[in-house]
């Protein structure tokens, strides 16, 4: 009896990708997976099957689908979500989330405790050993130079941005502002037509999870609906990318 380990895409959907192995019978050109939490693409779209490698044992099949599966956890477009035991990022991401909503809902947990307990708790978790005095006598986390370095350059310009401007500030902006408008009237015009047509495009957003997809007015409404930051969906829609286990694409009547 031999094994193989097979890698699976969709003709209608090329980005994404499963790995498997499976043991050698008569189905080799009908077998095409067990999912569980993606059976809904298997059964939307077109799966086909590419044999990578075969193999003697059941153990070695094993843990070479182990090792690719865990190689592309990373990847966004990977529907993997458990290799040996372990589960994906992604799989742990949703998972806390579902467990937080459900202890926020319910009172239990972290939020059974009040204001003065969750100020004791992390008073105690920062003098732990495994909290900060840990991470001084071990030189790591924010006590190294490069952590600091990138902290006080990427601090610097959010630092800035927050900072409210004097009222002298402001008002040299609104002048500055208004002489823009009144030099460039044709330009300003144009930036602000073509910023108001982009929040309008409607745009079409999947749930990978649950498997439905619904088409929002504009990019804000599926914003403020799911209650995601703006500046991630923009760069998913932009790229291409899943985000919080969502894709998004412009749509068009």
């Amino acid at each position: 009896m031999k094994y193989y380990t097979y890698k699976i895409t969709f003709k209608d959907l090329p980005k994404y990708f499963y790995y498997g192995y499976h043991k050698h019978r008569n189905d080799i050109d009908s077998y095409f997976g067990t999912p569980t939490t993606w059976k809904h693409l298997w059964d939307s779209f077109s799966p086909e099957k590419q044999i990578l490698q075969w193999y003697e044992t059941w153990e070695e099949a094993k843990e070479s689908e182990d090792a690719i599966i865990k190689a592309t956890w990373k990847n966004p477009y990977s529907l993997n979500e458990n290799a040996g035991g372990n589960l994906s990022p992604l799989a742990c991401q949703k998972g806390g989330l579902i467990t937080g909503n459900k202890h926020k809902k319910e009172g239990t947990g972290f939020f059974s405790m009040t204001k003065e307990e969750w100020s004791k708790a992390g008073r105690a978790g920062g003098k732990a050993s495994s909290g900060g005095k840990k991470t001084v006598e071990l030189g790591v986390g924010i006590h190294t130079f490069e952590s600091r370095s990138k902290g006080g350059k990427k601090g610097g310009p959010i630092g800035g941005k927050k900072s409210r401007p004097s009222e002298e500030g402001r008002k040299r902006l609104a002048e500055s502002a208004r002489k823009n408008h009144e030099k460039y009237p044709e330009q300003i015009k144009k930036f602000s037509e073509a910023g108001q047509q982009a929040r309008r495009k409607m745009i079409l957003v999947k749930d990978l999870i649950l498997g439905q997809e619904r088409v929002f007015d504009s990019q804000t409404q599926a914003c403020n609906y799911l209650n995601l930051k703006a500046a991630s969906v923009s760069l998913a829609v932009n790229k291409g990318l899943i985000h919080k286990g969502y894709s998004f694409e412009r749509y068009e009547k």
